[in-house]
């Protein structure tokens, strides 16, 4: 079974890709995913086919930032587990049995920010308009979801597909701010 790291040895949160077996193969050979355009202010994903037509927009959740943090944990959108803003290619894709290392599911994974484990990826709960992630793009976690992500994945090329990132995600503080440690005297 796939699976990827934990978010804390992705570097700037999301989750690392282990290697494991690729994605399945596209459906359709003629047809497919030239980009995927993700807005963060209204956390929706629309997809743009090689045929010039467009399905979406979805709903999604893009990365909350961390725990803690005073004011916006995602004020720039590049701190840690916050979705970056930007065009990026599609790489590492991982398939139906895909786990973080904690053994969390994220089916379907499709990998965008190299370096930094963020994806698009099924098997996580979405709630319209908020964001819940750790840096990754969750399409949700029903059945139809699942049929959404694997589209996503089989249709989409490692190198060719761009995803394009857009918006300031509606993130907000949340949990209590770091105690500082005060100074001796």
């Amino acid at each position: 079974m796939p699976y990827l790291a934990e978010p804390e040895a992705a570097g700037q949160g999301g989750h690392s890709p282990s290697p494991g077996k690729p994605g399945a193969k596209p459906s359709s050979p003629g047809r497919w995913i030239i980009r995927i355009s993700v807005d963060l202010s209204s956390q929706e994903m629309t997809l743009t086919w090689s045929d010039g037509t467009s399905e979406g927009p979805r709903p999604i959740s893009s990365g909350r930032g961390r725990r803690g943090t005073a004011g916006d944990p995602c004020k720039e959108q590049t701190e840690k587990n916050c979705t970056p803003v930007g065009s990026f290619k599609v790489g590492f894709k991982g398939d139906g049995d895909t786990t973080n290392k904690e053994g969390a599911k994220m089916s379907w994974y499709v990998e965008f920010v190299h370096g930094r484990g963020i994806g698009i990826h099924d098997s996580q709960k979405v709630s319209k308009g908020q964001p819940l992630s750790h840096g990754c793009v969750r399409v949700g976690d029903t059945p139809a979801d699942d049929a959404f992500a694997k589209k996503v994945n089989q249709n989409s090329r490692a190198g060719k597909t761009e995803v394009v990132v857009t918006g300031k995600a509606p993130t907000k503080p949340w949990g209590k701010p770091a105690k500082r440690a005060t100074p001796k005297k």
